[in-house]
């Protein structure tokens, strides 16, 4: 969800584009998918390559999809005054944040949630970019499967290095 992200981003203008994970294989999926600028947070400091990048300022947008929640609490530093958050992941536990008066109020960010959209305005938007070859949502998928070998499915899912995995019910 989040590589779509990046792209729906670039479609609808945005200049520089950033995507952290820990996971090699997606980064290297998300190099291929478009112009962005790749950071491995198993690596290095997130916040200091971000801070570096923007000159201290933080970033003006943030879609954070992962849902766990120390990633949700890190974002809030990640952000420069004005800025606008929003969660699409899910988190399972309570999230924190780390020096409130800095990170949220000082910064007078937007946060805006997943549940917060207009469905139809977003489904709408969404099949108008796939339409027009701004949003290819082909290339996540990486595995295909036909049903009968749905635990060659499962185990891709959990080895972690599948990004989408379709089954086919007709196979």
């Amino acid at each position: 969800i989040g590589l779509l992200a990046a792209q729906c981003a670039t479609a609808l203008g945005a200049t520089k584009v950033i995507i952290a994970d820990i996971n090699a294989v997606r980064l290297e999926l998300a190099s291929k998918m478009g112009n962005f600028v790749t950071i491995d947070s198993s690596k290095v400091d997130l916040k200091e390559k971000i801070m570096e990048m923007t000159n201290g300022n933080g970033v003006a947008r943030l879609i954070e999809a992962t849902g766990a929640p120390p990633v949700v609490n890190t974002c809030f530093t990640l952000l420069r005054k004005g800025a606008k958050l929003v969660l699409i992941g899910l988190p399972k536990s309570a999230i924190h944040i780390e020096d409130p008066l800095t990170n949220v109020i000082f910064k007078s960010i937007t946060l805006t949630t997943v549940h917060g959209r207009r469905i139809f305005h977003t489904w709408e938007q969404c099949e108008k970019l796939i339409s027009e070859g701004k949003v290819d949502p082909t290339l996540i998928v990486s595995h295909e499967f036909p049903m009968a070998k749905w635990q060659d499915a499962f185990d891709a899912l959990m080895s972690g290095t599948a990004c989408k995995i379709v089954v086919d019910v007709q196979k």
